[in-house]
């Protein structure tokens, strides 16, 4: 019987007026680890403990803003579901937190 996989499910959204965001990379980090990331709906492995998610997406490649950040908690065999959205003013933090906010 296989185990039941460990991680963390990210699903990335932004304001429906800046589908321009498509062609910015996220820029996700895992406890201070960089992960490449895209828009929409990722797994990542995890080990099984708390963990501190931060995510932001790269404006021109270059500049990191709507940045959002919390901690999560994932239990063995355990998979945390957690939503980022990126607000319409790139001034503005971004939000993320479990899903639904």
């Amino acid at each position: 019987m296989a185990a039941s996989p460990t991680g963390i499910e990210l699903t990335a959204k932004y304001f429906i007026l800046n589908f321009l965001n498509v062609l910015f990379p996220l820029k996700i980090s895992i406890d201070g680890q960089e992960i490449k990331g895209r828009w929409g709906t990722e797994f990542y492995p995890v080990q099984p403990g708390g963990h501190s998610v931060t995510v932001a997406w790269k404006a021109y490649w270059l500049i990191p803003i709507n940045k959002g950040t919390t901690t999560v908690s994932v239990g063995e065999g355990e998979v945390a579901r957690l939503q980022y959205y990126a607000p319409w003013l790139f001034l503005l933090p971004g939000k993320l937190g479990p899903t639904p906010f």
